[in-house]
């Protein structure tokens, strides 16, 4: 209910915009507070697809979709030349979701079951792929503290990304084509459960779809209108780009995941 009142600041963040564009302030907190029911919503879309097409989708869904709010800010804000504000943006996001979410997770998980199952086989795949991404992350700075070249290392970087890409697209095969049952948790319900069809029945996956690409075009509005209040609001009060993508956009980010990634008891 409280996201969507909070749908009232998408109008006012574009009057804002139009009428009173040197308010920088104002429409920075007034894009940011609209961006928020809007990330609800991409969440809400992604569960009840994830509803239809099983854990593994569901899943799948849920990490992809969990950051696209803050995908969309970051290309925006690359768009925009403020480089500095996104990569120190992704750095707090990056200790933010080590620490914050990843703790607040079990924390919140210990509380409501007193034993939590998972899949150890799916948990493992997963677990590499982490150590690959924090690989992938430090050899660049590892190689420019060495070499110090900028042409070599933009080329590495570029190298590292693809790899990366690659990489994450043989997991989706691997883990929705060729293993998809190494990804099920260990209390799934039947695939023909009266409960299953019956919330399967409750939501049609165009209308889900829907309100999913909804969902996203309206954060894409409203980020790049946030965006766009961000280097004249550090102008005008004096702020670094550097303390405003750590302390100011990165604890937004979570804020995003927070209420974009719903606890599920799979």
């Amino acid at each position: 209910m409280l996201m969507s009142l909070l749908l009232i600041f998408v109008p006012i963040a574009i009057a804002l915009e139009v009428l009173a564009s040197n308010h920088h302030l104002l429409i920075f907190i007034a894009s940011s507070l609209a961006i928020l029911p809007l990330a609800g919503w991409m969440g809400h879309a992604t569960e009840l697809l994830a509803e239809h097409m099983g854990e593994g989708v569901g899943g799948l869904l849920n990490a992809t979709f969990g950051n696209a709010a803050e995908l969309i800010i970051a290309l925006v804000a690359l768009h925009a030349g403020l480089h500095q504000v996104v990569e120190a943006s992704i750095v707090g996001s990056v200790v933010g979701n080590m620490l914050l979410v990843f703790g607040g997770a079990m924390l919140a998980g210990g509380i409501r079951y007193p034993e939590q199952q998972f899949n150890p086989l799916g948990a493992r795949s997963q677990a590499t792929m982490l150590v690959l991404a924090a690989i992938a992350l430090i050899l660049p700075a590892a190689f420019e503290s060495v070499e110090g070249t900028t042409a070599m290392l933009h080329r590495l970087s570029i190298s590292i990304s693809v790899v990366l890409l690659l990489v994450y697209g043989l997991y989706l095969m691997f883990s929705l084509i060729t293993h998809p049952e190494l990804f099920r948790s260990s209390n799934a319900p039947a695939s023909g459960a009266p409960e299953q069809e019956e919330k399967k029945a409750h939501v049609s996956v165009g209308r889900a779809l829907a309100g999913l690409a909804a969902a996203t075009v309206g954060t894409a509005w409203m980020s790049e209108i946030m965006v766009g209040s961000i280097e004249p609001m550090v102008h005008e009060f004096g702020l670094s780009d550097v303390f405003v993508g750590a302390f100011v956009v990165a604890p937004y980010w979570e804020m995003q995941l927070s209420i974009q990634r719903p606890l599920q008891q799979h």
